[in-house]
């Protein structure tokens, strides 16, 4: 196999291999982030806490729901930070002023999901530890 051969892009395919060719891929992109982020361990880390804590307060299902996908939404702007990170080290692998501002937007995703999370979960279960005060 030749240097070219091995950067080819693969043949487009349907169906069922498709689904497959795509679900490696995104093993591969979770694997690489769960070995290369500290920041995306901690994250799943606490995701792991939180849901069964979630799953077990006497909230309505919908206010789980919610809360379980701010959650998710932690981990889905931590991925996308790590891309970001990635490609622009890749594309500008000396300091920038471009790619730093790049690198701080992705930074401020994860850190709007966080708040997100801290704002939804203050608000959902402030009644509970009101009652829980009182009682």
């Amino acid at each position: 196999m030749t240097q070219k051969d091995q950067h080819q892009i693969p043949a487009r395919v349907t169906g069922l291999k498709r689904i497959r060719r795509a679900a490696g891929y995104s093993f591969a992109g979770l694997r690489y982030t769960f070995q290369g982020e500290a920041a995306f361990r901690q994250e799943l880390l606490l995701c792991l806490l939180l849901t069964p804590l979630i799953v077990l307060l006497p909230l309505a299902l919908l206010a789980k729901i919610y809360l379980l996908g701010c959650l998710a939404l932690v981990l889905i702007c931590e991925l996308a930070n790590t891309a970001l990170e990635v490609i622009i080290n890749h594309l500008s692998p000396d300091y920038s002023e471009a790619a730093k501002n790049g690198k701080d937007i992705g930074s401020a995703l994860v850190f709007v999901a966080l708040v997100n999370l801290a704002i939804a979960l203050l608000a959902l279960t402030a009644p509970l530890l009101s009652a829980a005060g009182k009682g």
